[in-house]
């Protein structure tokens, strides 16, 4: 919420629950720890400082667990790692499908992948490793 709240300029909890849609109160909530952000809000946050949502979402749920059992917290670490190790997986056959040779084999020429396929597999990887990084950060 302190992220927010410095790169939009906002001086106040009041503000920034101006800016979300939401309550003072249910930003008290959030701030003294008695309540979670909504899938919603969380993605309005998120928005305004160009983060993923989804990366918000698993934090959250990893603090939550933290505080009734520290293995919980793990867990939700560890299976977003395994979500990502399983969607890289799945591009790289998705990629090797892809391969589409633009030159004949026997033509002497080099084949190569066909752009849309190779620029949609790499945004997709690097998506995936940035979710990793900041997962673990």
């Amino acid at each position: 919420m302190d992220r927010v709240k410095e790169r939009r300029g906002l001086t106040s909890d009041s503000a920034l629950a101006r800016l979300l849609g939401a309550t003072q109160a249910t930003v008290s909530n959030w701030r003294q720890g008695t309540r979670h952000p909504q899938p919603h809000y969380i993605e309005k946050m998120s928005n305004a400082l160009g983060e993923r949502a989804i990366v918000w979402a698993l934090r959250i749920q990893a603090e939550r667990d933290a505080k009734v059992d520290p293995t919980n917290s793990k867990v939700w670490l560890r299976w977003a790692d395994e979500i990502g190790k399983s969607a890289a997986a799945i591009l790289l056959v998705f990629g090797l499908a892809v391969y589409t040779p633009k030159a004949s084999a026997f033509s002497g020429e080099t084949p190569v992948l066909q752009n849309v396929g190779l620029y949609t597999l790499c945004e997709v990887v690097i998506t995936i490793t940035a979710l990793r990084w900041e997962l673990t950060r």
